[in-house]
Protein backbone atom coordinates (compact mmCIF):
# COMPACT_ATOMS: atom_id res chain seq x y z
CA UNK A 1 0.00 0.00 0.00
CA UNK A 2 1.26 3.46 -0.91
CA UNK A 3 0.97 6.06 1.88
CA UNK A 4 1.57 9.79 1.43
CA UNK A 5 2.46 11.65 4.61
CA UNK A 6 2.30 15.45 4.48
CA UNK A 7 4.69 16.70 7.15
CA UNK A 8 6.25 13.26 7.47
CA UNK A 9 9.50 14.47 9.00
CA UNK A 10 7.98 16.62 11.75
CA UNK A 11 7.46 15.59 15.35
CA UNK A 12 4.76 12.95 14.80
CA UNK A 13 6.02 11.99 11.35
CA UNK A 14 9.51 11.27 12.65
CA UNK A 15 7.99 8.37 14.58
CA UNK A 16 5.18 7.38 12.20
CA UNK A 17 7.10 7.33 8.91
CA UNK A 18 9.70 4.70 9.91
CA UNK A 19 7.01 2.54 11.52
CA UNK A 20 5.02 2.49 8.30
CA UNK A 21 8.11 1.60 6.27
CA UNK A 22 9.00 -1.19 8.71
CA UNK A 23 5.42 -2.48 8.44
CA UNK A 24 5.88 -2.86 4.68
CA UNK A 25 4.23 0.28 3.33
CA UNK A 26 5.58 2.30 0.42
CA UNK A 27 5.90 5.75 1.98
CA UNK A 28 6.09 9.18 0.35
CA UNK A 29 7.14 11.93 2.76
CA UNK A 30 6.00 15.39 1.61
CA UNK A 31 7.92 18.24 3.24
CA UNK A 32 9.23 21.71 2.54
CA UNK A 33 12.68 20.14 2.71
CA UNK A 34 13.94 22.43 5.45
CA UNK A 35 14.68 19.97 8.23
CA UNK A 36 15.70 16.41 8.94
CA UNK A 37 13.54 13.97 10.91
CA UNK A 38 13.82 14.24 14.69
CA UNK A 39 15.02 10.66 14.98
CA UNK A 40 17.45 8.82 12.75
CA UNK A 41 16.28 5.44 11.51
CA UNK A 42 17.48 3.09 8.79
CA UNK A 43 13.92 3.06 7.39
CA UNK A 44 14.40 6.62 6.06
CA UNK A 45 16.52 5.31 3.18
CA UNK A 46 13.39 3.54 1.85
CA UNK A 47 11.18 6.65 1.99
CA UNK A 48 10.42 8.60 -1.18
CA UNK A 49 11.04 12.26 -0.30
CA UNK A 50 8.92 14.88 -2.05
CA UNK A 51 9.81 18.54 -1.55
CA UNK A 52 6.72 20.69 -1.92
CA UNK A 53 5.90 24.17 -0.63
CA UNK A 54 2.31 23.82 0.52
CA UNK A 55 1.66 27.55 0.85
CA UNK A 56 2.89 28.28 -2.68
CA UNK A 57 1.02 25.32 -4.17
CA UNK A 58 -2.21 26.25 -2.38
CA UNK A 59 -1.88 29.87 -3.54
CA UNK A 60 -1.55 28.59 -7.10
CA UNK A 61 -4.45 26.19 -6.58
CA UNK A 62 -2.27 23.12 -7.24
CA UNK A 63 -1.74 21.50 -3.86
CA UNK A 64 -4.48 18.89 -4.13
CA UNK A 65 -3.40 17.96 -7.65
CA UNK A 66 0.23 17.61 -6.60
CA UNK A 67 -0.73 15.27 -3.75
CA UNK A 68 -3.09 13.29 -6.00
CA UNK A 69 -0.25 12.80 -8.52
CA UNK A 70 1.56 10.72 -5.90
CA UNK A 71 -1.24 8.15 -6.25
CA UNK A 72 -1.44 7.32 -2.55
CA UNK A 73 -4.00 4.87 -1.31
CA UNK A 74 -3.92 6.76 1.98
CA UNK A 75 -2.96 10.37 2.71
CA UNK A 76 -2.03 11.46 6.23
CA UNK A 77 -1.84 15.22 6.76
CA UNK A 78 0.30 16.12 9.77
CA UNK A 79 0.91 19.72 8.67
CA UNK A 80 -2.49 21.36 8.95
CA UNK A 81 -1.30 23.90 11.53
CA UNK A 82 -2.41 27.23 10.02
CA UNK A 83 -4.50 25.89 7.16
CA UNK A 84 -7.60 25.43 9.29
CA UNK A 85 -10.18 28.18 9.34
CA UNK A 86 -9.37 30.11 12.53
CA UNK A 87 -12.57 32.17 12.58
CA UNK A 88 -14.55 31.62 15.76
Amino acid sequence: MRVVIIGGSGHIGSYLTPRLVNAGYEVFCVTRGVKSPYRPDQAWKYVQHVVLDRDAEEAAGNFGERIAELDGQAVIDLALRHHLDSRS
